[in-house]
């Protein structure tokens, strides 16, 4: 059950984020291109681009199956909030 819902998490947030990260590659690309020193700079800043969102896509289908099984609905506010 908890693969189920985080293969449904991660899918939905690819379908959405992936497009956008190539969108902003070529924005930047067209846009932007003059900050740059070169091709290779523009490469390496939208490959990070690219490893961070993928990042956040493998983090994010967590929240997703904790709603879905609802396994922290019984912790405290005080739990999540650090030192506030």
């Amino acid at each position: 059950e908890t693969a189920e819902y985080d293969r449904i998490a991660f899918r939905y947030l690819a379908v959405i984020l992936y497009p956008l990260v190539i969108a902003w590659s070529l924005y930047d690309l067209y846009h932007n291109m003059y900050s740059y020193k070169s091709w290779y700079s523009w490469l390496i800043s939208n490959l990070a681009n690219a490893v961070y969102t993928f990042g956040f896509i493998s983090l994010c289908p967590q929240l997703y199956v904790n709603y879905r099984l609802k396994s922290v609905a019984h912790l405290p506010w005080k739990v999540f909030v650090y030192k506030m």
